[in-house]
């Protein structure tokens, strides 16, 4: 009876730290065909009661237009981030800041500049220019509470004609964001420096700074207040995409696959890998590149698109994983059962 009381424990102590969840979308609807390359996607929860634009608050931004996700599975055209201004190209990114209700993007290649897009007005607001960042950025986010921008710097491999010195990755900090021009550099030497395949960036629900690095395959995170680096999740997969990855309302990181189908589910708090997420339909189309986009909504949903032109948005409920305590305890009352019968026959 020890021993199988021992197993009881060893299979719950697993458990509790590896799922293995397998999730498939909730639904999967196409995107807007013949409308350019997508660059971001945006969850914006003002956009339903404040704007009458979608119903999931889900925004897509391409380099031409941004379209709002209705809950059912209807994408609407809502403004031109071109008329207003904003020349995107295919590496530039989007982000939205709840504090300030406001739209950013980043310039296209050798633009350096940030872009502020005003829903209310529609029209641009301010724009400032980081400098330390000669090429454009692998990837940024906002703190609403400072207004400050952190970005992840690829590579820069120089240009002799106007002198300019070649750069290694960096993560920068730009405070505020529309008056500096030259960030505070941190993340490139020591404990926590980032690789040159750093991509996206992510506050988490904890207000730590979360940073894609496939070239460690890790997701670095640093404290914004000090920069210093805290810690770092182990991710499973060695074919992990750094244009984008997700953190959902129920303390989940999703993380895309370059294959463009799948991805890996890691437990926020702990960095333990959960299981895959996997189904999404293939959009990309021949001849083309791909770039992902992810986001997250309030309701613990993951949305993801993994294609260009005629992309395909799949959309994940993280509401069906089960708490690791709740596998825990299923497999821990079958154990318990099981003694209990083996008792009654003896």
């Amino acid at each position: 009876m020890k021993t199988i009381s021992t197993l009881a424990l060893a299979i719950i102590a697993a458990a509790t730290v590896r799922a293995d969840i397998t999730l498939t979308p909730s639904y999967t609807v196409r995107a807007p065909v013949g409308h350019e390359y997508a660059l971001s996607l945006i969850f914006d929860p003002e956009m339903p009661q404040t704007y009458g634009y979608g119903t999931s608050g889900v925004v897509l931004i391409t380099t031409t237009e941004a379209w709002a996700l209705h809950d059912s599975m209807v994408l609407s055209r809502i403004f031109d981030p071109n008329f207003a201004g904003v020349r995107m190209f295919e590496e530039s990114l989007a982000y939205y800041d709840r504090t300030s209700q406001t739209y950013t993007f980043s310039g296209g290649l050798l633009d350096a500049r940030i872009y502020n897009f005003s829903m209310q007005t529609m029209s641009l607001t301010a724009q400032g220019a980081l400098m330390d960042l000669i090429d454009i950025p692998a990837g940024f986010a906002i703190r609403g509470t400072t207004g400050e921008l952190f970005a992840a710097s690829r590579p820069f491999g120089g240009n002799d004609y106007y002198q300019i010195p070649p750069r290694d990755s960096a993560l920068y900090r730009y405070s505020p964001v529309t008056g500096d021009t030259y960030g505070t550099i941190f993340g490139n030497t020591g404990p926590g420096a980032v690789s040159n395949e750093v991509g996206a960036v992510l506050f988490g629900p904890d207000g730590r700074l979360n940073v894609l690095d496939v070239g460690r395959q890790e997701i670095l995170r640093y404290d914004p207040d000090t920069l210093e680096f805290l810690d770092a999740i182990s991710l499973v997969s060695t074919t992990t995409d750094k244009t984008s990855f997700a953190i959902s309302s129920t303390g989940y990181i999703f993380t895309t696959n370059t294959d463009t189908t799948s991805g890996g589910i890691y437990d926020y708090l702990t960095g333990d890998y959960v299981g895959t997420f996997e189904g999404m339909a293939e959009g990309r189309e021949p001849g083309r590149g791909g770039k992902l986009a992810m986001t997250a909504d309030d309701a613990g949903n993951v949305y993801v698109t993994n294609s260009m032109v005629s992309a395909y948005l799949s959309v994940f409920s993280t509401s069906t994983i089960p708490e690791p305590s709740t596998i825990a305890l299923f497999i821990g009352g079958s154990v318990a059962a099981f003694v209990a019968l083996r008792r009654r026959r003896k």
